[in-house]
């Protein structure tokens, strides 16, 4: 993955790089404003969290306490079965 103007784009090198397939979602009490302000970042893409890029290679994503909610609520199993349209669990 790496940056891209809107959303995050997702890239396959077989160079060595140091671009990396994994993300880690991060959880904070900070609002969102002091978030972006200490890591002068924005957020975007499918959910609504702050992504932090570190050396464009490695993407943080903070959660604010509201944001925490909707990404909970969201990341699911089942939803993710209707968003792909996958059968239901059995």
């Amino acid at each position: 993955m790496i940056p891209g103007e809107q959303m995050v784009v997702p890239r396959h090198t077989d160079t060595g790089a140091k671009e990396t397939g994994w993300h880690l979602a991060i959880a904070t009490q900070l609002g969102a404003e002091e978030v972006v302000r200490l890591a002068d970042a924005n957020g975007g893409g499918m959910f609504d969290v702050i992504e932090l890029w570190v050396e464009n290679v490695t993407l943080l994503e903070v959660l604010t306490p509201d944001m925490q909610c909707s990404y909970l609520a969201t990341n699911t199993a089942s939803h993710w079965r209707r968003v792909l349209n996958l059968p239901a669990a059995a």
